[in-house]
């Protein structure tokens, strides 16, 4: 008996001392890293041409001829942040290795990033991940995988094609575009904006060069009502998937307008409703699927052209990650979906994503608490909470030093709101000084059946060039930030 008491209660001290410690962090499995566009280091001949502070000047070397598909240029790496201006740095995916480390994945031993060609079409460089896994033998067994924007899409293709997929036991999707994105017509439109462009080259560059990319084509939208001959309240749907559309193209460059041009075209579309028969067919039942789409940004969702092409293109907006909306990446239903309030392109920096990402991966964490209110709500003392149907963060892309610029920042609720209802404060700074707060000013409109408050602050531009934050805290929902570029005159 005595024995026995002795053993009850060291079981129970082990166990209660195995609680006082964290629990050591365990990925269930090796794990695959699909980029998105953009994502991927590319090189000729071991010139960085994409994936440093040169890359928008070297943008016409990127340019494919229709006889080719990538040529001499290799991807050779994962983009994790690009130096501009000496030391200032734009972040890429640095935060999201951050988090697979705390994780306690091991790269080159059980986390392997896949960079590819992202001009190449999705179904070659599908091909290119199949051997890239067969390569590795700590792929051999199961593992899981982990995509970011295209890379999905390079990934549902993998999964559906190659035999090797059997081994995919957990998919993570963020921001895939599995209906595709209207911001395709919009940057062939107008762009990156003022600066980006000119360092590109020029927008007439910018679309010859954006069009000779295949993947650009498996990209466009695909989802109804996108795009609409006509104005809002008339008009016709067009098909932006047909030849006919890009026959009479306005912003076509003469090089797809000639006979090898429309071939080129032609071949390119004809991928594209491959692309559609794969994300529509159900995943094999070994692969447990999650999708992350980014919800309450304003998000470009159709267009409405004159079929005469002499009025003006009239763009609208609804719920997205600001470049997918929630539609195309929750793939047709939302209620498959978890959401994130981060931008499109650091959509896994979401407090929530992160959490996602190691509740799905690592076999410490334990079960997965589903998300409990997809829509912010702002608490009104003695009312009914407002519900958050969207916001817009606007913030001049440049500015010169000395010159004023503009912060606008929109909240759309679904209830009436008055003046004061949102509480919101404004910042700018370079991560290194004290943030310098905004004048805020606020006007309230009453245009139903969606209210909004529209919050703006004018600030001239800080002495020193370089990248700054400019941060928008919003008093029951959370931080919102975006960035300024402020140049030397």
């Amino acid at each position: 008996m005595f024995f026995r008491v002795r053993s009850n209660i060291i079981l129970v001290l082990v166990l209660f001392l195995w609680g006082c410690f964290p629990a050591v962090a365990r990925p269930y499995r090796p794990l695959v890293f699909v980029p998105g566009i953009l994502g991927s280091i590319l090189e000729r001949d071991g010139k960085v041409l994409w994936g440093d502070q040169r890359s928008l000047s070297n943008f016409p070397e990127l340019l494919i001829p229709f006889d080719q598909e990538g040529g001499s240029i290799k991807a050779t790496g994962i983009i994790r942040s690009i130096a501009i201006l000496g030391t200032i740095k734009i972040h890429q995916y640095d935060s999201l290795y951050e988090t697979l480390r705390e994780i306690g994945y091991v790269e080159g031993e059980n986390l392997f990033s896949f960079p590819y060609d992202w001009r190449k079409s999705n179904f070659s460089n599908a091909d290119e991940l199949n051997r890239f896994i067969e390569s590795k033998p700590a792929l051999q067994g199961e593992f899981d995988i982990l995509a970011h924007s295209m890379g999905g899409l390079v990934t549902r293709i993998y999964i559906q094609n190659a035999g090797a997929s059997t081994r995919v036991r957990t998919l993570l999707n963020l921001a895939v575009p599995f209906q595709g994105s209207l911001s395709v017509l919009q940057t062939l439109e107008q762009g990156w904006g003022s600066l980006a462009n000119r360092l590109a080259g020029g927008l007439p560059t910018i679309r010859e060069v954006l069009l000779s990319f295949p993947s650009l084509y498996e990209l466009l939208p695909r989802y109804q009502t996108c795009c609409i001959y006509g104005r809002p309240g008339a008009g016709r749907e067009f098909d932006p998937l047909k030849e006919e559309f890009w026959q009479t193209y306005d912003v076509l460059p003469a090089m797809y307008k000639r006979e090898n041009g429309q071939r080129f075209i032609a071949a390119r579309l004809s991928k594209v409703r491959d692309l559609e028969e794969i994300v529509r067919k159900p995943l094999p039942p070994n692969v447990s699927e999650r999708l992350v789409a980014g919800d309450l940004k304003d998000t470009v969702s159709r267009v409405y052209l004159d079929p005469e092409r002499r009025g003006p293109k009239i763009w609208q907006e609804e719920r997205g990650d600001g470049t997918v909306v929630l539609m195309s990446a929750s793939s047709g239903d939302v209620r498959r979906s978890e959401p994130s309030f981060a931008s499109h392109q650091i959509i896994f920096n979401d407090d929530y994503v992160k959490i996602l990402v190691q509740r799905s991966f690592d076999a410490s964490a334990g079960r997965f608490r589903d998300y409990a209110a997809p829509i912010p709500v702002i608490r009104r003392e003695g009312r009914p909470p407002l519900e958050v149907q969207g916001l817009n963060l606007e913030v001049p892309p440049e500015i010169e030093i000395g010159d004023d610029g503009r912060v606008t920042l929109t909240v759309r609720t679904r209830q009436p709101i008055v003046r004061g209802d949102i509480r919101v404060s404004l910042t700018i700074g370079d991560g290194k000084e004290p943030e310098i707060p905004l004048q805020v000013n606020e006007t309230t409109t009453e245009d139903a059946p969606v209210q909004s408050a529209t919050f703006q602050a004018t600030f001239t531009s800080p002495a020193k060039p370089g990248l700054y934050q400019i941060l928008a805290r919003i008093s029951g929902i959370g931080t919102y930030d975006d960035y300024v570029l402020v140049l030397p005159k």
